[in-house]
């Protein structure tokens, strides 16, 4: 599983669950470093912020879509719904 969050308090809390339920986390700070991790290791499920600088989540499930258009991908916010979350939908 991939999991990226800007946020290192949130990354650090989700990590410390999903490390339990999972074979293997990879982590990523930002899009971009999240889709470098998405290249090196080809995780099974990526689990994204939406809002992040650098590359947003939404922007790097798109780049992620180019290669693999079936890989489970779930974003998260800590906002309402925004244009940016209903965005999420069209790319499954």
């Amino acid at each position: 599983m991939l999991y990226v969050e800007d946020d290192d308090d949130t990354r650090d809390q989700y990590c410390m669950f999903l490390s339990c339920i999972v074979g293997t986390l990879i982590t990523a700070k930002y899009g971009a470093e999240g889709l470098a991790a998405y290249h090196e290791h080809r995780p099974d499920i990526i689990i994204t912020d939406i809002m992040m600088p650098v590359m947003d989540g939404l922007a790097m499930i798109k780049q992620v879509r180019t290669f693999n258009k079936l890989l489970p991908a779930i974003v998260l916010s800590a906002f309402e719904l925004t244009d940016e979350q209903r965005q999420s939908g069209d790319l499954g």
